[in-house]
Order: structure tokens, then C-alpha cells, then sequence
């Protein structure tokens, strides 16, 4: 059977809307990158020298990962796969802070249930 792995950072999870949402909650009087003009990979990059710090400690707060909204349509299509019986794993990689794995975890069971966390791979090399 063919593993399907599914990332979950802006796949699954909207990071993009989260760190948009994070910043005008913190500075509601000054512009952000808007997501159709983003053209890093890494979102601080997109930003001038004097904001990149700031972008980071952004999605590096606590409760960041664990306050992600579902992408739309994401949670329907992963419990389809499932329901199809094909054999499909969450594969993320955590940031490097005491708790960005442990919130993708409850992400996880909070918007997909337990039996997901059990299919959610760790890894800082996603190309197993």
C-alpha cells in the first residue's frame, strides 16, 4: 500500500492566517505582508530587518500551533482517506522551542480525535 504523508502547516493547519492574525492582534495600526504578496518560504523573511525578530517571536509564542485554524476542507479530506481505508500519515516538523511539538500533538486530538495522533510523525527531515 502507498503511504500518502500529508504535511500540516498551511496543508492542514492555516500557519499563514495565524501568524496574520497574531501580528494585527499585537500591532492592529501597522501593515503586514498580506498572503497574496509573500514570497519567502520563511514568513520573516518577507518583512524589513526591523520586523523579522518580531515575525518570529510571533510563531514561536506559546499557543500558537495549538490556536491554528483548520484550512478549509482539510479535516474532511484527511477523514475521507482514512474512511477509504488508504494509509495516510500527518508528517510535520516542529520548530525548535519547548512547545511547538507538544501543541501540533493537540492540535491534532482537539480537531482530529485521538486515533490521528497515533498516524502524526515528527521529523525535521521530511523526506523519510
Amino acid at each position: 500500500m502507498t503511504l500518502i504523508a500529508v504535511d500540516m502547516d498551511n496543508v492542514v493547519a492555516d500557519w499563514d492566517q495565524g501568524l496574520v492574525d497574531r501580528w494585527v492582534a499585537a500591532r492592529p495600526n501597522r501593515p503586514y505582508v498580506r498572503l497574496e504578496n509573500r514570497k519567502n518560504f520563511y514568513a520573516d523573511e518577507d518583512y524589513p530587518e526591523e520586523d523579522r525578530h518580531f515575525v518570529k517571536s510571533l510563531h514561536r509564542s506559546p499557543g500558537f500551533y495549538r490556536e491554528l485554524k483548520p484550512m478549509p476542507g482539510a479535516l474532511y479530506a484527511l477523514n475521507t482517506m482514512k474512511d477509504l481505508n488508504l494509509d495516510v500519515i500527518l508528517l510535520t516538523s516542529p520548530e525548535v522551542h519547548d512547545s511547538c511539538a507538544q501543541e501540533k500533538v493537540g492540535w491534532v486530538r482537539e480537531h482530529l480525535g485521538d486515533d490521528w495522533v497515533h498516524h502524526l510523525v515528527l521529523s525535521r527531515d521530511k523526506t523519510l
